[in-house]
């Protein structure tokens, strides 16, 4: 092969990879953005010794400017929940309040979410909505308060238990059955032996407790302690499942109990 034909071979290639260019369209300077941004909602309850309680499986509504419920969100384990909005003006609202140390809180706070930028928001005792605070007036759990569940939590607090397995822990109640046992799931002791399992009351008293019948199938196993233990505190009913359903659509649910490493804690939704 001579030069002049060598020459000619590479021009033509030249001209082959510029054909080919010239059928893709060029990149833009400034690819579009998808026009949203992140929320991050933090929520942490402060205690008289400002020690820190993250809140969590806390619901949340996300509401547009225009009053449109757009989305809704739950913290995690940890008190933490995250999602992408478009950009925009909204408010971050409590679906139902948390009550904590005897009061309720919750929250209603303006948020702005900019292009590409993640807003960070921390939730605490200070901002949130104030709820007026009631004496609870006794009587049957749930009946005749004007904050039903205060009332609830005053009454059956020393009821509800820490059970500790280990390096496993739950939550139990003592119930009416045999003159007062201890219910709980049996997950929660299912690594447990007798030099192990042991119950926490009124968050400070702790004894030693056996397990008494499991379970695994219902996820329920039923502990005992020493019945001078028990005296005094409000045995908690069980369900009578003649004459109703145990829960119907709509009803208002409490829960109770020492959720991860915080100390006793009430919801309510």
């Amino acid at each position: 092969m001579n030069i002049t034909t060598r020459r000619r071979g590479v021009l033509i290639f030249a001209a082959l990879c510029l054909l080919e260019a010239s059928r893709c369209p060029a990149a833009p300077d400034n690819p579009p953005t998808a026009g949203r941004g992140t929320l991050r909602v933090n929520i942490v309850l402060l205690d008289g010794m400002l020690g820190m309680h993250p809140v969590p499986l806390h619901s949340m509504k996300i509401v547009a400017s225009a009053g449109v419920d757009t989305l809704r969100i739950r913290t995690s384990a940890t008190g933490v929940a995250e999602t992408t909005l478009p950009a925009g003006e909204f408010v971050l609202e409590s679906v139902a309040a948390v009550a904590f140390m005897n009061r309720q809180f919750r929250w209603r706070i303006p948020i702005h979410i900019t292009t590409g930028a993640v807003e960070t928001v921390e939730l605490t005792n200070d901002n949130a909505t104030p709820i007026e605070e009631t004496t609870p007036t006794g009587g049957r759990p749930g009946g005749g308060s004007a904050n039903a569940t205060q009332e609830i939590f005053t009454r059956l607090k020393s009821s509800v238990f820490r059970i500790e397995a280990g390096l496993g822990h739950g939550t139990g109640f003592l119930c009416d059955t045999l003159g007062g046992v201890i219910l709980t799931n049996a997950h929660v002791v299912a690594a447990a032996d007798s030099t192990m399992l042991s119950v926490t009351m009124d968050g400070t008293l702790r004894f030693p407790a056996q397990i008494l019948a499991r379970d695994e199938t219902a996820d329920v196993a039923v502990l005992r302690v020493h019945p001078s233990l028990l005296d005094g505190r409000y045995r908690i009913p069980l369900f009578d499942d003649r004459g109703r359903d145990p829960v119907v659509p709509g009803e208002r649910l409490v829960a109770m109990g020492y959720p991860l490493h915080q100390e006793l804690t009430i919801t309510s939704g």
